[in-house]
């Protein structure tokens, strides 16, 4: 798919990327915000722009900042990071999902490498290196 036909791709990308850290399906997912599979399929897809009630039932469930959401803002990721340290259950919890998730079909240097590459996009972003 191309950009015209996939004009939402990168907002698509974000929100299968966070359904898939939390490890749930589209149905999970779609019941956690208040919508229908339907609809978040259509979201990923890229085809479609994800709503305003969608952003905000994502941000409002799972504090996903809607800067992050559709402006890819790594400085809102920072904000979610800093809720999972005041919620260690919470982070357990995503962290034997993300776990079980790369386990069962990732392998695990293509993982540590993407994991650098965020890193050093990051350390550039803040400036700190």
């Amino acid at each position: 798919m191309n950009s015209l036909e996939r004009p939402y791709g990168e907002i698509a990308e974000r929100i299968i990327w966070h359904r898939s850290l939390l490890g749930m399906t589209q149905l999970e997912y779609a019941n956690s915000i208040n919508a229908t599979r339907s609809t978040l399929n259509n979201w990923e897809s890229g085809a479609y722009r994800l709503s305003v009630t969608g952003a905000l039932g994502i941000h409002r469930q799972h504090g996903v900042s809607l800067d992050f959401l559709f402006g890819g803002d790594v400085e809102a990721l920072s904000v979610c990071i800093e809720r999972l340290l005041a919620d260690p259950e919470q982070a357990r919890s995503m962290g034997e999902r993300g776990r079980a998730l790369a386990e069962s079909g990732y392998r695990r240097d293509l993982v540590g490498r993407s994991y650098l590459d965020l890193l050093a996009r990051l350390a550039l972003a803040t400036g700190t290196n």
